[in-house]
């Protein structure tokens, strides 16, 4: 029989008859099975971040405090949205509580904003000025560059993106926030907005929580990222994390969308954005850092400080819009040592304006 009659008789019986692919496709279906495996996270049988309290409490206001500050960034104009977040929180909390607040600015602070804001609390008060080299391009960069990137991201209707300032923010709230000279002296930060409503009263001091649960770091909010901000974050952090030799967490693996596509094609999905050197993908989701109670030492550490260095010579700081809420996620989830915790009992409302 001819090499050509056989292969028409295998056409007419279809080459789903062929048992070779049959073999190849089982075997695909079960690698891909197998991977997926490995990124499966079981649902918790328990609540993991039950509230600390479930009802008003009377304050303790005689028990020990925790090395603590309220910290808000905030620019001269916004005194009046800063007054406000300031009187919330003093009205649902700082009242009883009397927690210093540090407030942070690039510029110097005018004697309005400081008069209006003392006078929006009985806490301690203290203002402060980012140094200037913290607040700008880092001196190996092409700032051309990155200014004719960030107007492209203006351009194509990134959020924020194409403000220079923001990008600025950005890469201070990720790495040199934490180790600056006026907050050196605490261990913990609540991270504080402009024009922020807190909706009901904290009786209880979430820092004392926080530090007796060893919880470190808390959050209101985990949403989804839009995917156009920062197309090369988890590469980075995930090629970081391999270098590192970081085992992978259940926090990072409910973080990963594993890829369906079968070895070897998976690592060709590798080219395209969140995608790992292996081919699989984040699912963008990350904590909404405009509310946010953490260890000052977490982000210390030489591990995130080595992070952020990392991330900060990739350019995604100003060639992306890599921000402190995408930023966020990853590291934390990566860090087995971290306990997040999930504040189910304070609610707020934001000017996200």
């Amino acid at each position: 029989m001819s090499v050509l009659h056989r292969l028409r008789l295998r056409r007419r019986g279809g080459w789903h008859q062929s048992p070779v692919l049959w073999v190849l496709g089982l075997a695909c279906f079960l690698e891909v099975a197998y991977h997926s495996s490995l990124y499966y996270v079981p649902v918790p049988p328990r609540e993991l971040d039950a509230p600390f309290y479930t009802s008003c409490q009377e304050p303790m206001v005689d028990q020990p405090r925790e090395n603590a500050a309220i910290v808000m960034l905030a620019r001269n104009e916004e005194a009046d949205k800063a007054a406000r977040s300031v009187r919330s929180i003093e009205e649902r909390f700082n009242r009883w509580f009397q927690y210093p607040i540090v407030f942070l600015n690039d510029e110097p602070w005018s004697d309005e904003f400081m008069r209006t804001l003392n006078a929006s609390t009985s806490a301690p008060t203290f203002f402060e000025l980012v140094p200037k080299e913290q607040w700008t391009f880092p001196s190996w960069m092409d700032t051309e560059a990155a200014r004719s990137s960030m107007k492209d991201q203006g351009n194509r209707g990134i959020l924020y993106a194409g403000k220079e300032t923001y990008h600025h923010m950005c890469r201070f709230f990720s790495g040199n926030f934490y180790t600056i000279e006026a907050l050196k002296k605490y261990k913990w930060y609540w991270r504080l907005e402009p024009d922020v409503e807190f909706s009901c009263s904290i009786t209880y001091d979430p820092f004392v929580e926080m530090a007796r649960h060893k919880k470190v770091y808390g959050f209101t909010i985990s949403l989804w990222e839009e995917k156009r901000t920062c197309p090369s974050l988890f590469r980075e952090v995930s090629d970081w994390k391999e270098a590192q030799a970081i085992p992978s967490s259940a926090l990072w693996k409910a973080g990963v969308d594993s890829s369906w596509a079968p070895w070897p094609f998976r690592s060709l999905l590798s080219w395209f954005s969140h995608r790992d050197r292996a081919g699989d993908g984040w699912n963008l989701c990350h904590y909404w850092s405009n509310f946010e109670i953490a260890d000052l030492d977490f982000f210390r550490s030489p591990k995130y400080q080595d992070l952020y260095k990392h991330l900060e010579h990739s350019g995604g700081f100003y060639f992306e819009r890599v921000c402190m809420q995408a930023l966020s996620q990853l590291p934390k989830s990566k860090a087995s040592i971290l306990s997040p915790y999930y504040f189910l009992t304070i609610s707020s409302l934001f000017d996200l304006c």
